[in-house]
């Protein structure tokens, strides 16, 4: 009896013991949840889009993934791993990222790659102006069968905001890129500027915003007459069936 008397008081100390240390851990854990639950949460930024190496995409992309490589919150790995992520598969821009060992190190260098790669400034301004002079070509060619005047007014617009991102304002560059604007004008059009620029003061370095001002008012005023003209239209069209009526 005293046998089993002695083993029945270390079992109940062992598991006095035992119990202890658990409550103790159960503890520390809900201590360590706790803290996890009221630590900031960081929201990253979701990609719509996808970057393939196109030049003219850059600046978009840039813009949008410029929050995350200017983030404090991220590594340099998460950044990387983001990167890889916001490139279309198979595309230029991918096979570039790709070639670089996937380290914290590395990360620098793919950005580095990237932007002297896609983003560089005398590539773009090349590439805008082309665009200006393809453009110029193509309505050349079209005749009396160009683009309408708003979608004209909209596609020059683009090509000119673009340029002045790159810090080619257009006061710097407008020597050589009105003469490209003026060239893409309906005749019509291009005489009606030309009978505002004799009859008013025009100062030569801010001849191409003053174009693209007037540009802009006539897009305005064919807008307005093409708007009373379906209103006539339309107005014409109950007038006749009144008189059938009657």
């Amino acid at each position: 009896m005293e046998v089993l008397k002695r083993q029945r008081e270390s079992l109940r100390t062992a598991f006095t013991v035992a119990a202890k240390n658990a409550n103790q851990h159960l503890a520390i854990l809900e201590a360590d949840g706790k803290n996890l639950d009221n630590a900031p949460r960081l929201k990253l930024p979701k990609f719509e889009l996808k970057f393939s190496g196109d030049p003219k995409e850059f600046f978009t992309f840039w813009s949008i993934f410029s929050k995350i490589h200017e983030s404090d919150d991220l590594t340099e790995i998460d950044k990387f791993q983001y990167l890889y992520q916001c490139v279309v598969p198979e595309s230029r821009a991918a096979g570039l990222i790709s070639s670089f060992t996937f380290t914290t190190e590395n990360y620098s260098k793919a950005i580095q790659q990237v932007k002297a790669r896609f983003g560089r400034e005398d590539l773009l301004v090349q590439i805008y102006v082309r665009d200006l002079l393809s453009l110029l070509k193509k309505n050349a060619v079209a005749g009396k069968n160009s683009p309408d005047l708003a979608t004209l007014y909209d596609l020059l617009e683009t090509k000119l905001r673009a340029l002045k991102n790159l810090g080619r304002t257009k006061e710097k560059i407008a020597d050589f890129r009105e003469p490209f604007v003026e060239s893409c004008l309906p005749e019509i059009v291009l005489r009606t500027w030309e009978r505002s620029r004799i009859s008013g003061v025009t100062d030569d370095q801010r001849a191409l915003e003053k174009l693209m001002s007037f540009l802009h008012h006539e897009v305005e005023t064919e807008e307005m007459i093409n708007l009373s003209r379906e209103g006539f239209v339309k107005n014409g069209d109950c007038l006749r069936k009144i008189k059938v009526l009657f």
